[in-house]
């Protein structure tokens, strides 16, 4: 890692320049490289136009590999917690002056406030599931009417979504279905962790993914066998038929 002078930010290995934020282990993995780079890669190699949308953005390092593809349109960061939005905010108009729009919320299922347990020496993984953590702080939250809100400043487009949730990920899906965006998802990138999901859940996320067009037996394996994994769901059909057309 590179510290510039004023020590005020560092230099990831993806050359984002970030501002510090000290003993925050999300940081250091992110940084440094050791959280992959297989979203990265997948981010940077879109070659058609796109709208990005951040779910659980954090401090924003993939909106970020998202602003380096020149086929970006827009990105729309979405994160809950307001010590992380302050990073986000910081770190996107720091790198970027591309078209860039921000929501401190969550993804929930309706209209109302919730505890978020936050973990301060670990800003990654704070979460609506009321797991692990020091404290609580009350967040809003939004259904999909929020993806609505994106829709209609985009409208009919391809979009890329990436999501992290910590646990919330039946809750996302869900919404991303019943959003006018539903058949507009070109590439669906997310944290699956069923350790944290129930059976309801794990039968929600399955049939929800699959009403998306992202039919995988892969997915099927993974909360199968209780296995946290970064997957990369595409729609290979629709995007032949956009390169063909």
């Amino acid at each position: 890692i590179m510290l510039p002078k004023n020590k005020l930010y560092l230099t990831t290995n993806s050359n984002h320049k970030i501002k510090i934020l000290p003993q925050d282990h999300q940081q250091t993995l992110y940084s440094t490289g050791k959280s992959g780079f297989q979203i990265s890669d997948c981010l940077n190699k879109i070659s058609y136009p796109f709208v990005f949308i951040d779910i659980g953005a954090n401090h924003g390092i993939y909106t970020l590999d998202a602003h380096k593809n020149p086929f970006l349109i827009s990105s729309h960061s979405i994160e809950p917690n307001p010590e992380s939005f302050k990073y986000l905010l910081d770190n996107i108009k720091f790198n970027s002056k591309k078209s860039s729009h921000f929501y401190n919320y969550a993804l929930g299922k309706k209209n109302e406030k919730m505890p978020l347990t936050v973990h301060p020496w670990h800003s990654g993984i704070s979460n609506l599931s009321k797991r692990g953590g020091e404290r609580k702080i009350i967040v809003e939250c939004r259904d999909h009417s929020l993806l609505d809100e994106i829709y209609y400043k985009n409208l009919d487009c391809f979009y890329v979504i990436k999501c992290d949730t910590e646990g919330s990920e039946p809750i996302v899906i869900r919404n991303l279905l019943n959003s006018k965006i539903s058949k507009f998802i070109s590439c669906l990138i997310i944290e699956i962790t069923p350790e944290w999901m129930n059976l309801e859940e794990e039968k929600m996320i399955i049939n929800d993914l699959g009403s998306l067009g992202f039919k995988n037996m892969q997915i099927q394996e993974i909360i199968k066998n209780k296995i946290q994994k970064d997957m990369i769901l595409k729609k290979e059909i629709f995007l032949n038929q956009f390169i063909n057309n």
